[in-house]
Order: structure tokens, then sequence, then C-alpha cells
């Protein structure tokens, strides 16, 4: 009945009760019974049907960490190539750019920085050799 109403909420849980089954089919019933002796190929069988189930998980396993590792390689060269496939805004045959945006204008020459931490004597120097540019 708790198989039918999907009761069991893990292949554990339908061992257990399975070899508690068979263990009270021999504990209460006469060894060489019919009872008994079909307890006893149960229990053989449902072990080695778990022992097949863990070694196909097991494979499962590895398949899915040998697949999950190909995909980390995947994932990898799919970014490296994402970073070379990154393109700048080139010219056309014209001269003009093919991009929307407008070309900054050049700054100029860069202005020199004052800083608290200079005397008043260095500042001086600094301003009066910028206004000869």
């Amino acid at each position: 009945e708790r198989i039918r109403n999907h009761k069991y909420r893990s292949l554990g849980d339908l061992e257990k009760d399975v070899m508690l089954l068979c263990h009270n089919a021999q504990t209460f019933n006469l060894e060489g019974s019919q009872i008994y002796e079909d307890s006893i190929v149960l229990q053989s069988v449902f072990k080695s049907a778990r022992q097949k189930i863990a070694k196909e998980e097991e494979s499962e396993d590895e398949s899915n960490e040998e697949e999950e590792e190909e995909d980390e390689e995947e994932s990898e060269s799919e970014a490296k190539s994402v970073k070379v496939k990154i393109k700048l805004n080139k010219k056309d045959e014209k001269g003009r750019d093919k991009g929307k945006g407008k070309k900054r204008p050049n700054r100029g020459k860069a202005k020199p920085v004052v800083s608290d931490f200079d005397s008043d004597e260095e500042q001086d120097e600094r301003v009066s050799v910028a206004d000869w540019d």
C-alpha cells in the first residue's frame, strides 16, 4: 500500500521496510518453510538491486562531473571569446566614424596639479611655468 501511494521519501526508507519484512518472515516462520525461503530470496534480490542502483548512481555522478568539467571548460572558452569579440569603432572608407558616438575633442596639455602640501614658492613657480606655454 505504501508503494502504491508513494509514501516512501527515499529508497532507504523502502529498504528498511523490506529488510524488516524479511527479518520478521524469517523470525516468525519455520526454517525451510515457503515463506522463510521466499523472504531470503526477496532479501537477496533487493540487496543486489540496491547495489546495482548504487553503482548506476556512481557512474551517473562521474559522468555528470565530467560533463560539468566540460561545461566549465566551454564556459571559460566562451568567456575568452567574448573578450575577443569586443569591437572598436572603425572608420569607413571615407574617413567617417561608423560608431554613433561623437569623438571627444582633444584636451590639450595637462594642467599642473596644486597640492596643499606644496609651499607657496613651488606653487608660484608651477603657475609661472605653465603660463609660458
